[in-house]
């Protein structure tokens, strides 16, 4: 997965309100789909809007872990409230972009650790089971197209 953002100075307002922000029918979606209960999906999209705000204030590409991931495709889904959530907190779309096959065999894992160390710089140790990166080897893409490897975020 890669996010191209460009590089966002957001105050600690802006960073409160998006926190802050709810969607109530995608808890519900994220429920449903992935059979969890409400305090789950509450702390799913937490995690969520944490990996947007990182990927909407920064020029370098950065990757979701698995689950949040399949949070940001649930999302995605309400295209319009999708749409105005990015314009409102980053004044721009944020787009959803796997990689293909040549980008996937080139990575050597920068982007996992860059993920990891803007969210810890960001957020602090926030990171939950949904910040779990699913391959074997940090410095290697096990293949999905998320490209995501192990990182030990704890």
């Amino acid at each position: 997965m890669n996010v191209m953002a460009s590089e966002a100075c957001h105050d600690v307002a802006s960073l409160k309100d998006l926190m802050g922000f709810q969607h109530r029918r995608l808890l519900e979606r994220l429920q449903k789909k992935l059979g969890i209960d409400a305090e789950d999906a509450q702390d799913l999209f937490e995690d969520l809007k944490r990996f947007l705000f990182i990927a909407g204030t920064t020029r370098e590409p950065v990757a979701p872990p698995e689950r949040i991931d399949e949070a940001w495709h649930n999302f995605i889904l309400f295209t319009r409230d999708y749409e105005d959530f990015c314009e409102k907190f980053f004044g721009k779309f944020i787009h959803h972009k796997p990689y293909g096959p040549e980008e996937i065999a080139a990575n050597d894992g920068s982007i996992i650790k860059r993920t990891i160390a803007r969210t810890r710089e960001v957020f602090g140790n926030v990171f939950s089971k949904n910040w779990s990166y699913a391959a074997a080897d940090c410095d290697q893409c096990a293949g999905s197209t998320n490209c995501q490897s192990t990182c030990n975020t704890q």
